[in-house]
Order: structure tokens, then C-alpha cells, then sequence
């Protein structure tokens, strides 16, 4: 018989909850062409090809861009000799974990003893990945990392 009272252990509760959040926010390249079909449909096939392999090329709109490689991680907005410019840039994040123990007492009537636990720091790292730069909402040159 199941217990309705018993909760789970407390790690679950975090990694459950980021799970979720994670498979919630997932877009894919079918779901935003299915967002914006004129983007996509009026695209000749090659085009259409290249978007739904993650590729991108000059003169694409931002519609276009957004398909392909979905919503960026910052945007950066200038202005460059008349013309508005628009610097869409994607990253990643790593994550490295550093040793950590402490100490913690343990009072008994004859004293406090100290237990060593470990708890390590887990740091989140953001890299670059790629960015697009608009020009008049078109693509006029874009970038990518290395693998």
C-alpha cells in the first residue's frame, strides 16, 4: 500500500522540478516552423532543407533564423553607419563540480565531535556557441564554434 504522506528524498524534488522545466521549454525546428509556417513555406527547397539541417545563410530573416536555430540567449543591438544592427548570440553551459568537505558537530555530553560530509560546489560555466548578425533583419554574417 502506498504511504500518501511520504515525500521524496529532497534531491528528487529539485531534479524532478528542472526536468520538467526543461522538457516544457524545448522547442525543436518542427514545433517553430509550426509557429511560423510563412517563414518556412515560402522558403524555395533547398532553403527549406538547410533550415531543418540547423543551417543558416546570408540574407535569411530573423523568422527564418529563429527556425532554424530558435530563440537566442542574448541579444545585442547596435547601430552602424545608418542601419540598425542586431547580434543574436546562442551558448551552452558546462558544468564542473569542486570538492567540498565540511565539518559538522556532533554534540554529545562529553564533548562535540566534528563528522566530515561532502558536499561539492557545482558551478555553472557559459560558453559561446554561435551568433548571427542582422542588418536590417537580414542575416549578414554569422559565426560558430568549434566542436
Amino acid at each position: 500500500m502506498l504511504d500518501s504522506t511520504a515525500k521524496l528524498p529532497p534531491m528528487r524534488v529539485p531534479i524532478l522540478l528542472c526536468l520538467s522545466l526543461v522538457l516544457i521549454g524545448c522547442s525543436t525546428i518542427e514545433s517553430r516552423i509550426q509557429e511560423i509556417p510563412a517563414a518556412y513555406y515560402t522558403l524555395p527547397p533547398p532553403d527549406q532543407h538547410l533550415i531543418r539541417m540547423g543551417g543558416i545563410r546570408e540574407g535569411f530573416t530573423q523568422d527564418q533564423v529563429y527556425i532554424a536555430w530558435g530563440r537566442p540567449d542574448t541579444i545585442r543591438r547596435s547601430y552602424r553607419g545608418r542601419r540598425d544592427v542586431e547580434t543574436w548570440i546562442y551558448t551552452g553551459t558546462r558544468h564542473e563540480e569542486i570538492p567540498n568537505w565540511e565539518l559538522h558537530p556532533f554534540g554529545f555530553r562529553c564533548g562535540v565531535i566534528y563528522e566530515p560530509v561532502y558536499r561539492p560546489v557545482i558551478l555553472s560555466i557559459p560558453y559561446f556557441v554561435k551568433a548571427v548578425t542582422f542588418e536590417g533583419s537580414r542575416v549578414v554574417e554569422w559565426e560558430q564554434a568549434r566542436p
